[in-house]
Protein backbone atom coordinates (compact mmCIF):
# COMPACT_ATOMS: atom_id res chain seq x y z
CA UNK A 1 0.00 0.00 0.00
CA UNK A 2 1.00 3.63 -0.38
CA UNK A 3 1.06 4.13 3.39
CA UNK A 4 3.45 1.20 3.82
CA UNK A 5 5.72 2.53 1.08
CA UNK A 6 5.77 5.94 2.78
CA UNK A 7 6.72 4.34 6.12
CA UNK A 8 9.53 2.36 4.45
CA UNK A 9 10.82 5.55 2.82
CA UNK A 10 10.78 7.36 6.18
CA UNK A 11 12.54 4.40 7.84
CA UNK A 12 15.20 4.30 5.12
CA UNK A 13 15.87 8.03 5.44
CA UNK A 14 16.17 7.77 9.23
CA UNK A 15 18.47 4.74 9.05
CA UNK A 16 20.62 6.36 6.34
CA UNK A 17 21.02 9.52 8.43
CA UNK A 18 21.08 7.83 11.86
CA UNK A 19 24.64 8.76 12.80
CA UNK A 20 23.84 12.41 11.96
CA UNK A 21 20.64 12.26 14.03
CA UNK A 22 22.16 10.75 17.18
CA UNK A 23 25.86 11.36 16.62
CA UNK A 24 28.48 8.72 15.81
CA UNK A 25 29.10 7.63 19.42
CA UNK A 26 25.42 7.01 20.17
CA UNK A 27 24.92 5.36 16.78
CA UNK A 28 27.25 2.60 17.98
CA UNK A 29 24.93 1.91 20.94
CA UNK A 30 21.46 2.77 19.61
CA UNK A 31 20.19 1.44 16.28
CA UNK A 32 17.11 2.54 14.36
CA UNK A 33 15.23 -0.65 13.47
CA UNK A 34 11.74 0.05 12.13
CA UNK A 35 8.94 2.55 11.71
CA UNK A 36 5.45 1.50 12.78
CA UNK A 37 2.98 4.25 12.01
CA UNK A 38 4.21 7.36 13.84
CA UNK A 39 6.54 5.33 16.08
CA UNK A 40 10.26 4.77 15.56
CA UNK A 41 11.54 1.51 17.02
CA UNK A 42 15.16 1.52 18.17
CA UNK A 43 17.28 -1.28 19.59
CA UNK A 44 19.88 -1.09 22.34
CA UNK A 45 21.97 -3.85 23.89
CA UNK A 46 21.88 -2.59 27.47
CA UNK A 47 18.90 -1.51 29.62
CA UNK A 48 20.86 1.56 30.72
CA UNK A 49 20.74 2.81 27.14
CA UNK A 50 16.97 2.37 27.08
CA UNK A 51 16.63 5.02 29.77
CA UNK A 52 19.14 7.22 27.92
CA UNK A 53 16.94 7.07 24.81
CA UNK A 54 13.88 8.05 26.87
CA UNK A 55 15.82 11.02 28.20
CA UNK A 56 16.87 12.04 24.67
CA UNK A 57 13.49 11.38 23.01
CA UNK A 58 12.41 15.01 22.55
CA UNK A 59 15.77 15.90 21.02
CA UNK A 60 15.69 12.86 18.72
CA UNK A 61 12.14 13.65 17.58
CA UNK A 62 13.16 17.23 16.80
CA UNK A 63 16.05 16.06 14.62
CA UNK A 64 13.92 13.40 12.92
CA UNK A 65 11.21 15.98 12.22
CA UNK A 66 13.73 18.21 10.45
CA UNK A 67 14.65 15.21 8.28
CA UNK A 68 11.26 13.68 7.41
CA UNK A 69 8.78 16.47 8.17
CA UNK A 70 6.45 17.32 11.05
CA UNK A 71 4.09 14.77 12.57
CA UNK A 72 5.52 11.73 10.77
CA UNK A 73 7.36 10.31 13.79
CA UNK A 74 5.88 11.26 17.15
CA UNK A 75 7.39 8.70 19.54
CA UNK A 76 10.42 6.49 20.02
CA UNK A 77 10.08 2.98 21.44
CA UNK A 78 13.14 1.13 22.71
CA UNK A 79 13.77 -2.61 22.55
CA UNK A 80 16.60 -4.13 24.56
CA UNK A 81 18.37 -6.84 22.59
CA UNK A 82 21.05 -8.77 24.36
CA UNK A 83 23.93 -9.48 22.05
CA UNK A 84 25.51 -12.88 22.14
CA UNK A 85 29.07 -12.74 23.33
CA UNK A 86 31.62 -14.22 25.70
Amino acid sequence: SLRRQRQMCIRDRIIDQWSEIVGPRLAERIQAVAVRGPELLVAVNDPAWASQVAWLEAQLLERIESLVGPGRITSVRVRVERRAGP
